[in-house]
């Protein structure tokens, strides 16, 4: 039992003694890393202060102050006198110069306002609307040429005006011929829907000047006895 317990103490105090000797090795190796750092920056900061005096040193003020003092030699003062000069009189002569001149002047803008020719698509719209005119003038002739008057109206003096609405297409067909309104005789509204149903076809408008399909017409037809 002695033997035993004497070599654990021995183990013990060899592992003190290790522990012990670490310790201090960590504690220098600190302590010299410790060193190392504030040695750099001492010397950092010494490398820092002979860089601001070598900066200080290049700035040499009294050169801009001498730039100034040439300055302010080289610019001489200068007194300014004013010039005054007197506006001249305008005679009577000049005055009626100067508004004839005027006066032609508006005389010759009224000459090229009056003698502008009209715009290109005034002049379209303008002859689209006489197109159209002469065309419905036309249709309407050939339609009345279609037109009879009933027998029995006239013994019966039976007088009207029927108005009758239609769609002339491309090629001059009519479609959806319909009574829009009645003379209150039977008998002149069936013939003024016979003189569109006879007419049947008018001559094609001209698709260059109406650029559509079809055209729609509202048509009178009168029955009047002479």
């Amino acid at each position: 039992m002695n033997r035993f317990i004497i070599t654990i103490s021995f183990i013990l105090v060899l592992l003190l003694h290790l522990s012990l000797i670490n310790f201090f090795k960590t504690t220098k190796t600190e302590s010299t890393q410790q060193i190392q750092n504030n040695s750099i920056k001492l010397q950092l900061s010494k490398v820092n202060e002979v860089k601001n005096e070598v900066t200080q040193e290049k700035v040499v003020e009294p050169k801009i102050e001498q730039k100034k003092e040439i300055v302010k030699k080289e610019l001489p003062k200068k007194t300014f006198t004013p010039t005054i000069t007197k506006s001249k009189e305008i005679t009577k002569e000049e005055k009626s110069e100067i508004k004839e001149e005027i006066q032609a002047q508006n005389s010759s803008s009224n000459e090229i306002k009056n003698s502008t020719p009209i715009s290109e698509h005034k002049k379209l719209e303008v002859n689209n609307q006489e197109y159209m005119n002469q065309y419905r003038n036309r249709l309407r002739e050939e339609i009345n040429k279609n037109k009879t008057y009933p027998t029995i109206s006239k013994k019966l003096k039976e007088e009207g005006k029927v108005i009758i609405s239609f769609r002339v297409l491309q090629n001059g067909i009519f479609s959806e011929i319909k009574l829009l309104v009645s003379s209150d005789k039977e008998r002149l509204d069936k013939a003024a829907l016979n003189a569109l149903y006879d007419t049947k076809q008018f001559e094609p408008f001209d698709n260059k000047i109406v650029n559509k399909e079809y055209l729609d017409f509202e048509v009178p037809i009168d029955f009047k006895l002479n």
